[in-house]
């Protein structure tokens, strides 16, 4: 039998043996895979265990996935920005907090003295006035004197009462003559053993009341239960509109600029505690990321452009002659 091809202007002879064996050939669709079943056992990291280890040390989730480059560069990252954080954090919150409050309570040691200020208080006493001149009073007393003895629960009150004839309060006044403790050093000692130092160091500072306590304290006197600045005849000092200066020292100043700075470093502790919480959680997350990513590319395929390239062909007949036909279209 002799059939024509209708593919091009020339015609071809066909073999009668051949034309039998002419079939629809079966579209053939060739996938690569990445890795096989063998190939990834072992490789499998968990996301949930991923998560958990960069949430307690940052990058070591990064590094148990591993497999690349760039997820140990990122634990490094995660890593040393927590070390960073760690390392501001002790040395502003830790050294230099704990030096500037060694600071300022040294100053106040140096010039602040308990006698002078309770001085003061005995001979400008007022019945019945008491806690409108010294409304912290009962805080003071507290940082002070503690009151788990009897003698403690005595010199307590003498020290709320701040009645100059009374027995405890001349106790008391005995028992915190800080003009008899020797030098700086002794002064420090006993204040460290107050029953509240923390609280003791801050109201001095920052409460107009125990401004007599500094010794560059000058004339301060009461009018109207207001303390207020005296001249050298003991009169108090206003301008011509009436106004009355600030009741306040150099030494005072001093003093609550030292320990803004000591509050400053303080504050700086939610900056570095939330900078490295953040940092916990974002190298947590990204962790948990990478392992699922890498899971994924384990049984991820590709499939190169001419693998989705399908070719068709086979014989029909055209009238009483037979004709080859080829037929090509490509998968997306």
């Amino acid at each position: 039998m002799i059939a024509k091809d209708s593919v091009g202007s020339g015609s071809t002879i066909l073999d009668s043996s051949k034309v039998a064996s002419v079939k629809k050939r079966k579209r053939i669709v060739r996938e690569t895979t990445v890795n096989t079943i063998d190939q990834i056992k072992g490789q499998y990291r968990s996301p949930k265990k991923a998560l958990f280890m960069s949430l307690i040390v940052p990058g070591l989730g990064q590094t148990y996935v591993g497999h690349h480059w760039v997820n140990y560069t990122r634990a490094a990252v995660y890593f040393l920005t927590d070390v960073a954080l760690a390392t501001g954090w002790n040395y502003y919150v830790v050294n230099k907090q704990d030096a500037q409050i060694a600071k300022y309570r040294k100053f106040a040691d140096q010039n602040w003295r308990q006698s002078n200020y309770e001085t003061f208080l005995r001979v400008h006493y007022v019945k019945d006035q008491s806690e409108l001149v010294n409304q912290h009073r009962q805080a003071y007393c507290e940082a002070v004197q503690n009151q788990e003895t009897n003698k403690g629960i005595s010199l307590f009150a003498g020290c709320k009462d701040a009645n100059p004839s009374s027995t405890n309060f001349q106790s008391f006044q005995s028992e915190y003559d800080d003009a008899n403790w020797g030098g700086v050093d002794s002064i420090s000692q006993r204040r460290a053993n107050f029953e509240n130092p923390h609280q003791f160091y801050e109201l001095i500072g920052k409460e107009v009341e125990f401004i007599t306590g500094w010794n560059d304290a000058g004339r301060i006197g009461l009018q109207d239960s207001t303390f207020r600045v005296l001249d050298d005849n003991m009169a108090v000092i206003q301008d011509k509109d009436g106004n009355f200066p600030s009741v306040t020292t150099k030494n005072q100043q001093a003093y609550i600029a030292m320990r803004a700075q000591a509050n400053d470093y303080a504050r700086m502790q939610a900056y570095f505690l939330g900078g490295m919480v953040v940092n916990h959680l974002i190298s947590a997350l990204d962790a948990a990321l990478t392992a699922h990513y890498h899971n994924k590319s384990l049984y991820q395929t590709e499939t190169a452009w001419y693998d989705r390239v399908h070719l068709d062909g086979g014989l029909t007949w055209q009238g009483q002659e037979p004709a080859t036909t080829v037929t090509a279209r490509m998968s997306f």
